[in-house]
């Protein structure tokens, strides 16, 4: 008699399992700092794509990030060469639940906002690519098949965000000035990436990482 279900049509045993990612939470800070230290939901833990923002009244750059107390290797960072930046980054070995996120910044900031999102299957160590640009869109011309996107936008203004298109939508952070992100399996982003929401110095980053 033939036994059934025990070949496994289309599945990832055959090859490299598709990436994964799942947000997991957001936090901010309005207070007058250069160094800050907040707790971020962080799910059940592990592999991490971490997105923050600040301004200030002069010109900020990231001196040093953290999660969990495990450095966060930054992918890319963008600026308006004024007064507000924004980078990505990734870290290994977080633990489960709500965690200490903390950056220290060049200078004194009005505000610091951070969101984070779990990425299983990947190469956490070699990305696919990064892009930055001083906008609230990106374009990413290719993706690698299996990756995933994550996405990080800040503004200045005071004016929340609504939405994104070519993403799900994260939400939005308010701490006076505003942060948001996206996230999704390449197959199912666009390669047009935009949030919408009125802008004042806008900025985003976008990463991916490739399976295994």
């Amino acid at each position: 008699m033939p036994v059934f279900g025990t070949q496994m049509f289309g599945s990832a045993g055959a090859g490299t399992p598709e990436g994964d990612v799942t947000f997991t939470g957001k936090a901010g800070s309005s207070s007058n700092l250069s160094s800050y230290s907040y707790s971020v939901d962080c799910g059940d833990g592990g592999d991490m794509v971490v997105a923050t923002f600040t301004q200030s009244g002069g010109l900020p750059s990231i001196s040093s990030y953290s999660l969990d107390g495990q450095t966060i290797t930054s992918k890319k960072t963008e600026d308006d060469a004024s007064e507000v930046a924004i980078a990505i980054g990734t870290c290994t070995g977080v633990s489960s639940g709500s965690n200490t996120f903390a950056v220290t910044w060049s200078r004194s900031c009005y505000r610091s906002m951070v969101f984070v999102w779990k990425v299983e299957n990947v190469d956490i160590v070699t990305m696919e690519q990064a892009l930055s640009a001083d906008a609230l869109s990106i374009s990413m011309s290719s993706y690698t098949a299996g990756s995933v996107i994550c996405v990080g936008c800040g503004t200045a203004s005071s004016s929340e965000f609504s939405g994104a298109s070519g993403v799900t939508y994260d939400g939005n952070q308010k701490e006076e000035g505003n942060m948001t992100g996206g996230n999704d399996k390449a197959a199912d982003a666009s390669t047009s990436i935009s949030f919408s929401g009125t802008s004042n110095r806008p900025l985003i980053v976008a990463l991916e990482l490739s399976p295994e």
